[in-house]
Formats: C-alpha cells, structure tokens, sequence
C-alpha cells in the first residue's frame, strides 16, 4: 500500500507541473527566400528602312530600332506644290503587349516674312506662317514594306498638318487590339505640298500621289517644324484605353 501512495504522489506532482507551465505544440517551419518582384515594362523602339522624295530613294535615312534621339522622320527644304516625301515607320514592343498611338506636338508655323507673292495673295500674319495649313499628311498601314499604297493597305490618318491630332494606331476604339511583342507595327507616313489624292480600286483604293492645286501663295517662304509621336501603353489591366484620353 505503501508504494501504490508513493506512486500515485509522483504522479500528482508531474501533472501539476505540467498544469501549471506553458504548453508546447508540436510545430514546423518552411520558409521560401528571396523572393523577387520585378516591374515589368513596355519598352517602345521605332526603326525605319528608308524614305523617298518625289519617287526617289533620299540617301541615309534608314536607321535599326532604337528609342530615338536626334531621328528625324521628315527633312524638307524648299517645299514646292505637288512634292511628296514618304516615310517609313516601324513600332516595336518589347515584353508585353501594348496600346499605340500617334501623333504630333510643338507644332511651330514660322512666316519668315512675307514676300510679294503671299502680300498678293492676301498674308497679313506676319508673326505666324501657313504651311501647315497646305502639308497633307497621309498614314497608311503597310503589309508589303515598299511605301507604295496597296488596295489592302488600310489609310488610317487623311488630315492636314495643322489639324492631325493624336490618333490610335491601336487602341480600344480600333477593334484590331493591341500590338505583341513579336509583332512590328509597319506604317508608311506621306506628306504631301498640296493634298493626296487616292487612286480609285478596290478596298482602300491604289496609288497616292500629290496634287499641289490647293497649296496657295500665302506658304511661300515659311517654315513648319514639329514633334511626331509615337506613344504605347500597356494593354494588360488596361482594356478601355482611349487615345484620345492622352496628352502626347
């Protein structure tokens, strides 16, 4: 009898021990490190494989890929009616699809004074010229990269200078999506002293060519400098982007 108390004291004792202390579950622990969260990015580069003026091929105007610098897209002196320089263009995403538009900023009319001619025709703004008034911009899209407008090229801005406002390219109006990465967005741009004229055909219609009638004496001697854009956005999370919508 003796040892049944004693055993059963033992056993008061641990139980109070373990009633009166912390309990300790069973546990584990794993843990993943140095997880890494990177932006991504919508990196648009532009190239162009050339331009010609008036039909001919203008010499060192192509240039690869890159984000632009000092590129210019159009270089004219000595505009006349009728001339026609053509430009293409080439828009590249990198990483993710985006929206693309296009567009034009610092648009800068400058009279240079006015001569004979434009005081016989009428000028009397002597501090802002009218050649933008007279240069008729014409974008087409390009499948066949060669600046000569098919029948199944799509004409996506008919506008004069001064009145081109920001247009999408690719945008949730144009119900054609946005471009890919492994897309190239192939564009020809054409300005025209006067106003384009397309070819009667089918589908978007053939030929363009420059009819100089309506570029009247008030542009003599003036000049027009301005910033072309192009500007992407990304599509994902974004579905109702506009053009419209942006500032270039």
């Amino acid at each position: 009898m003796k040892k049944i108390l004693l055993s059963m004291a033992v056993i008061i004792v641990v139980a109070g021990a373990v009633a009166g202390g912390t309990v300790a579950f069973f546990n584990d622990t794993e843990t993943s490190t140095g997880n890494i969260f990177t932006a991504g990015s919508v990196d648009l580069t532009v190239d162009s494989f050339g331009a010609t003026y008036n039909g001919a091929l203008v010499q060192d105007a192509s240039w690869p890929a890159m984000n632009l610098t000092n590129e210019k897209f159009f270089t004219l002196e000595d505009l006349k009616p009728a001339d026609i320089y053509n430009r293409s263009i080439s828009a590249h995403v990198s990483s993710n699809p985006a929206w693309l538009c296009i567009g034009k900023k610092n648009l800068n009319d400058q009279e240079n004074g006015i001569n004979e001619a434009e005081d016989d025709a009428g000028d009397t703004t002597a501090s802002v010229g009218e050649l933008s008034q007279n240069v008729h911009v014409l974008v087409w899209k390009e499948i066949v990269p060669d600046l000569v407008h098919q029948t199944n090229e799509p004409i996506l801005i008919d506008s004069f200078f001064d009145v081109f406002t920001d247009l999408p390219l690719r945008d949730s109006t144009t119900g054609n999506g946005p471009t890919d990465p492994i897309q190239t967005e192939l564009l020809a741009m054409s300005l025209c002293g006067g106003n384009h004229v397309v070819a009667p055909g089918a589908g978007f219609g053939g030929e363009v060519t420059c009819n100089g009638g309506s570029m009247n004496d008030k542009a003599q001697t003036d000049s027009l400098s301005a910033d072309l854009v192009i500007y992407g956005e990304q599509y994902r999370n974004n579905p109702n982007f506009k053009c419209a919508d942006v500032n270039l």
